[in-house]
């Protein structure tokens, strides 16, 4: 009798947990296609050797500003933040932004596979302050190359629009505007760090408009 009154209890369980599973399973297979992305691009930056070398007038005008090594971190935060947002309050949005991020990622996977570049304009960091640290470090573990159009740049431009186009968020005015202020500083970070060249931030733009604008229309 008491396995059966136990029984009778685990299986309301198990239901609810499958149901809670069909209904966040698109993070799910998000965070598993995350992985296979991650995979790829690590594989792709350890045996790809840069053959074209990309850099422009305004990379020598634009100084190495170490305070933007702060908004360049933020990225992984503001990407984070948004996905996990619209995954848990809209799964239509959520999908949509997700294929715009790995549409855009595989395109860029397959541009530094046919297109193998690199910047060879990173200076030295020698400062001994935590910023400059924090750096040198950051240099010392990600190499110059693979660096246009720039997944920084891209996921970064994507995520705004993504709560822009949210029915929730794109109401909220202040909310839009701290997004696009904090968009801009992440993306102006790539090149006052010395990561990326200017190209590499108009070519990431470029992409994210391309995809943005044919995806966002057929979702009307």
């Amino acid at each position: 009798m008491r396995l059966t009154a136990l029984k009778g209890r685990a299986e309301p369980r198990r239901a609810s947990e499958r149901t809670l599973l069909a209904e966040y399973s698109h993070i799910l297979y998000a965070a598993i296609g995350w992985l296979a992305f991650l995979f790829l691009f690590f594989e792709l930056k350890s045996k790809i050797r840069p053959v074209h070398y990309i850099h422009c007038a305004l990379d020598d005008i634009i100084p190495l500003i170490k305070w933007f090594f702060i908004p360049y971190c933020l990225w992984y935060f503001y990407l984070l933040a948004a996905l996990l947002y619209l995954g848990l309050t809209s799964r239509r949005d959520f999908v949509t932004l997700q294929t715009v991020l790995f549409a855009g990622m595989g395109i860029c996977l397959l541009v530094y596979v046919f297109f193998p570049n690199a910047i060879s304009f990173r200076p030295a960091i020698t400062g001994g302050d935590p910023l400059s640290r924090a750096m040198a470090a950051m240099f010392s573990v990600d190499s110059p190359t693979m660096v246009t159009p720039s997944i920084h740049v891209f996921n970064t431009a994507a995520v705004h629009v993504s709560l822009v186009k949210n029915r929730v968020t794109g109401k909220n005015k202040p909310l839009i505007a701290l997004s696009f202020i904090l968009a801009a500083f992440i993306c102006a970070s790539t090149v006052f760090v010395k990561q990326h060249s200017a190209v590499d931030v108009f070519m990431g733009l470029a992409l994210c408009l391309a995809l943005c604008i044919p995806v966002y229309a057929a979702k009307k």
